[in-house]
């Protein structure tokens, strides 16, 4: 059997080894939502925010999204900029679960 592993979490932990540590130094992902995560909903009006903030004022968040390598994958940048994130963490994801194996 060929095995490989590969991962992204919250808290910047990009790799099984990251993963490993994070958890037996039992640290924590979950924080304040920073201001710029706000910022979509704010334009809807300020009473929409503020109705979320009092219900949703922490989270896991993931890092570096837009870094991604589009050239690598053969992606046009402008194809790049219309997929989902979670396609571009994907891509990323497996190709380094293969390079693993």
């Amino acid at each position: 059997a060929v095995v490989g592993m590969g991962c992204r979490f919250a808290a910047g932990i990009n790799s099984p080894q990251e993963f490993w540590t994070f958890l037996r130094e039992g640290r924590e992902a979950v924080r304040e939502l920073p201001p710029e995560r706000w910022e979509g909903y704010d334009e809807r009006g300020v009473g929409h925010a503020a109705v979320l903030r009092r219900t949703t004022d922490r989270g896991s968040f993931m890092e570096d999204i837009a870094g991604f390598d589009a050239p690598f994958f053969g992606i046009s940048a402008r194809e790049a900029r219309l997929m989902d994130p979670q396609q571009r963490l994907a891509l990323e994801v497996c190709w380094e679960a293969l390079e693993h194996a």
